[in-house]
C-alpha cells in the first residue's frame, strides 16, 4: 500500500524520494561516524566484495594504521555472524579499513581507489 508518496516499511513510513535522491555525507560534520560506531557488528559485505577485497588487500594495507593491519593479518578482514558477512572492527568500534585524516575517519579502500592503486570503491 502506498499513500501520498509514503511507503510503509514494517512500522516506519518512508517517503518515496528516498529511493531516488543521491546522498553524500558531509565528512567535515560527521567525521566518518558511520565507520566508527560502537558495535559488535561491522559493515555488511557481499560474497563478491569479500573476493574483491581479498584480491586488492595487499594494495590497501599500506593505507591502514598498524593496529588495523595487525588485526587483518591475524584474524582477517571479515567475520560471519548471524548468517551475515561483516567487516571486522577494532575493539568493537572502528572498521578495520578505517584510517584517520586528523579527526576524520576515512576508508582505506576508498583512499587506495582515489590514488589509483585499486579498481574497487567501497563503501
Amino acid at each position: 500500500m502506498q499513500l501520498n508518496n509514503i511507503i510503509p516499511v514494517d512500522e516506519v513510513l518512508i517517503r518515496e524520494e528516498i529511493f531516488e535522491v543521491k546522498f553524500s555525507c558531509d565528512l567535515q560534520k560527521c567525521k566518518g561516524a558511520c565507520c566508527t560506531l560502537k558495535s559488535d557488528l561491522g559493515a555488511p559485505l557481499k560474497k563478491e566484495e569479500v573476493d574483491k577485497i581479498s584480491e586488492i588487500l595487499p594494495s590497501v594495507l599500506p593505507y591502514l594504521p598498524g593496529k588495523h593491519q595487525n588485526e587483518i593479518n591475524s584474524n582477517g578482514f571479515y567475520e560471519e555472524k548471524f548468517g551475515e558477512i561483516l567487516t571486522r572492527s577494532i575493539e568493537s568500534q572502528d572498521c578495520v579499513f578505517v584510517t584517520y585524516d586528523g579527526e576524520i575517519a576515512k576508508c582505506g579502500i576508498e583512499k587506495a581507489f582515489f590514488d589509483g592503486k585499486v579498481d574497487f570503491r567501497k563503501p
